[in-house]
């Protein structure tokens, strides 16, 4: 699988992971399943989210039923590249919430990003 993110939406992930910084920062993503891969294509934030240095975390009964939300973006307050993998509290909220997730590690560029499917795999991130 491939997944596409536009430059402006990565760096609008990327700036809520900076603006939280020490924190972890959350967000939901919004896109469509194309034949081509994963397209996200907006950063949606999630109602009265909790950021913390160890954990991020939001209540699903607060986000609206919405089938366009296609995954997460999150943000580890450490570097690359041991802050690139995901954690076991990560695997599990991956194979419940969406076929797409983002991890970025500091510095928080386009370069210390890196996405997995549901199921934790390491997928081919694209920036249109």
């Amino acid at each position: 699988m491939l997944a596409y993110i536009s430059r402006r939406t990565l760096l609008s992930c990327l700036k809520g992971a900076e603006n939280t910084y020490p924190n972890e920062f959350l967000g939901l993503l919004r896109g469509i399943v194309e034949p081509r891969g994963v397209v996200v294509k907006e950063l949606i934030l999630a109602p009265l989210a909790e950021y913390a240095e160890t954990h991020s975390a939001f209540s699903p009964w607060l986000v609206p039923t919405d089938p366009s939300i296609i995954g997460s973006f999150h943000s580890h307050p450490s570097p690359a590249p041991g802050g690139l993998k995901p954690s076991k509290a990560d695997l599990r909220f991956f194979s419940q919430n969406g076929k797409i997730h983002l991890i970025a590690c500091l510095p928080y560029s386009p370069e210390t990003t890196a996405a997995y499917d549901w199921n934790g795999k390491k997928v081919e991130l694209l920036v249109e």
